[in-house]
């Protein structure tokens, strides 16, 4: 399950859930596994900058687990560092016209021409 929920112009939250069911496979029986990441996003410098916030693993409740009886009878649990917070700040400098005149320039050459496999 992946959410965003827009407070305003400036302001995104997202919510991420994760479950995978337990299942059986030939040499194990595998453990249900779950997990929650949670985001926020605000907007600055009229919309050229970010600040992001990441926080993964909310319940710290992402382990893979398993028990099996072949070849030999088994038991483990496997614990990732899952459990973590990003923050991070981005700015877009120049107004990107150059950028949309290149890409126009390149669109008309593509229909240009043709192409094949000989």
């Amino acid at each position: 399950m992946n959410n965003s929920f827009t407070v305003n112009k400036k302001l995104t939250f997202q919510v991420f859930g994760f479950y995978r069911g337990q299942n059986q496979n030939i040499q194990f029986s595998v453990d249900p596994m779950y997990f929650v990441n949670l985001g926020a996003r605000y907007s600055f410098a009229e919309g050229k900058g970010t600040f992001s916030l990441n926080f993964n693993d909310v319940f710290n409740t992402m382990r893979f687990a398993f028990d099996g009886d072949r070849p030999f009878v088994q038991t483990g649990q496997f614990n990732w560092e899952s459990q973590n917070v990003y923050a991070g700040v981005s700015y877009r400098f120049g107004s990107g016209k150059n950028r949309a005149a290149q890409r126009k320039r390149r669109d008309n050459n593509t229909k240009q021409g043709g192409g094949g496999i000989l």
